[in-house]
């Protein structure tokens, strides 16, 4: 099966590569971050266990996992991070986009005067 995107006619050639990497952003984040709400739940129960019982295995497991939740949170961080940016939408119609999001005005295009420069 195959499917195309349409896009309008005046969309600039970065459309469609921007929107495949928000797809692929989102869908990973949206799959970590169930993961790494319930993993730490497991690794306690697990970690639990082992010391209970003295089962050196399950203390192996829990060991590797909390490894799997390091990498796992640095990953939740980088496309949490980037989906605010990369998206249009906000938590309400009129608010700025957030901090990390924002473009310093460039002091070329009509920004005020540096101070550097002689007044008029």
């Amino acid at each position: 099966m195959h499917t195309t995107l349409h896009l309008p006619a005046d969309a600039p050639p970065q459309t469609l590569p921007a929107r495949s990497l928000m797809a692929f952003t989102l869908a990973s984040h949206l799959i970590l971050v169930p993961l790494g709400v319930a993993l730490p739940l497991i690794t306690l129960i697990m970690h639990g266990y082992g010391l209970r019982k003295g089962d050196p295995t399950a203390l192996l497991l829990a060991r590797r996992w909390s490894a799997v939740m390091a990498v796992q949170f640095a990953i939740g961080v980088v496309t949490g991070t980037v989906l605010p940016c990369s998206s249009s939408w906000r938590p309400w119609p009129r608010s700025p986009p957030p901090a990390c999001c924002r473009v310093p005005p460039d002091p070329g295009r009509g920004s005020r005067p540096s101070r550097s420069s002689p007044p008029p």
